[in-house]
């Protein structure tokens, strides 16, 4: 199925009226051999005839769902082919020829990003987080954000952040109750980190010659960082009291722990195939590819991660290690399952790598270290939890005050 449905399926997206016939781009179908059909643009340049594949796809079939996709991929095709059509008309060039074109606007490279990450078989949230962050920048815009590369500097970067402390959260389709929040600081945080990638992807490209987000200063992208005190994770006497209270999930009581001592996301514990240990002398290691971050890491786990593997049995060498239902069922049987331990944090799954990263730093591994286990590319991603328990032993030794 084409990869813009993938991007459209869960969010609105406004009806349009089909491309007119006279337009000089034409958005033309060709069939393929498993009976589904292709949309390409069919149009000349410089006195060349293009024909421009849009990996988008019209699936074959009838039922109510197909027919839904089918009309929201050939939405979105309308749409690409309107913004090729502009770009022609204003002189600038195709969304494939970025390299030194300073006129190519924001938007445009935003979705020829998305793209390559999803050409590239990198993580799909990456394209839909890139997709989120086009519509903020529309609302950003007062309707629709049609600045060049050349035109975003240090302001515009500064009033999106400005933008981001009060947007709302994208509505998805048959979830009205959604339209009216506004986005979480570490949501706002993410959009604007992934804005910074795709600028200094720009710069790796010589669309332009700085990333200006590199001239902000970080106070003053604060309001959107997320603070470390906002990060919930279990102490060690919490995470015992989990362990010997009933989750009602016994397979997702399993993951939760063996990742609050592995460390690993809800990504990689889903993806964790048994093929994917391996043993370096006596100890047992996870040797896989993240699933975020399409990095390769080798993970040595402690006994008590590899205590709350399941059972194999029988199971091939490609199978699951857990068996777990979908995200929003697991956090929902982990919220019941700590307030039955009487825990009032807020948990969800990924509590647990917070859990992870405070537990080693606390017991006294050091921060380079820590970062590499987790897999972090940054080591300032690792500081936020270095930082947590630097103000936690703040607050401990606070307690000794005024005891005479």
């Amino acid at each position: 199925m084409g990869i813009f449905y993938y991007l459209c399926k869960n969010f609105y997206i406004k009806p349009t009226n089909m491309v007119a016939n006279n337009s000089i781009v034409k958005l033309r179908t060709r069939k393929l051999k498993n009976g589904n059909s292709a949309y390409f643009l069919d149009y000349s340049l410089n006195g060349k005839r293009v024909r421009d594949a849009l990996n988008l796809t019209i699936v074959k079939g009838t039922t109510k769902k197909v027919r839904e996709a089918n009309a929201y991929t050939k939405r979105v095709a309308e749409a690409i082919c309107r913004q090729k059509e502009k770009d022609i008309l204003s002189g600038k060039i195709g969304t494939t020829d970025f390299v030194n074109n300073s006129k190519v606007t924001l938007v445009a490279w935003l979705a020829h990003v998305a793209d390559e990450k999803l050409r590239t078989g990198q993580s799909k949230s990456n394209a839909v987080t890139i997709q989120n962050i086009i519509h903020h920048l529309d609302q950003y815009q007062g309707g629709t954000c049609d600045i060049t590369m050349a035109k975003v500097d240090k302001y515009f970067c500064l009033g999106f952040v400005d933008y981001l402390k009060t947007a709302r959260r994208l509505r998805k389709i048959n979830e009205s109750s959604t339209a009216n929040k506004y986005l979480s600081k570490s949501t706002a945080n993410l959009y604007f980190n992934t804005l910074t990638m795709v600028l200094n992807e720009a710069v790796r490209e010589n669309i332009i010659p700085i990333n200006p987000i590199n001239q902000i200063k970080r106070e003053e992208k604060k309001p959107i960082r997320p603070k470390g005190e906002n990060r919930t994770f279990l102490t060690i006497d919490e995470l015992k009291i989990l362990a010997a209270t009933d989750c009602g999930n016994e397979m997702v009581k399993k993951a939760f722990m063996f990742a609050c001592f592995s460390g690993l996301r809800i990504s990689d514990i889903i993806s964790l195939k048994w093929n994917d240990f391996v043993h370096d002398g006596e100890r047992q290691v996870i040797n896989k590819t993240m699933q975020k971050t399409q990095r390769a890491i080798y993970l040595p786990l402690p006994n008590d991660a590899l205590k709350w593997l399941p059972m194999r049995g029988k199971a091939r060498m490609d199978a699951a290690v857990f068996t777990l239902p979908k995200n929003t069922t697991i956090n929902a049987d982990i919220k019941s399952w700590a307030k039955r331990a009487g825990i009032k944090k807020n948990l969800c799954f990924h509590v647990s790598r917070h859990t992870y990263a405070t537990t080693l730093l606390t017991k006294g591994a050091d921060l380079y270290t820590t970062s590499k286990l987790l897999g972090h590319q940054n080591l300032r991603t690792t500081q936020i939890y270095a930082e947590i328990v630097n103000e936690k032993k703040v607050s401990a030794v606070d307690l000794l005050d005024n005891i005479l």
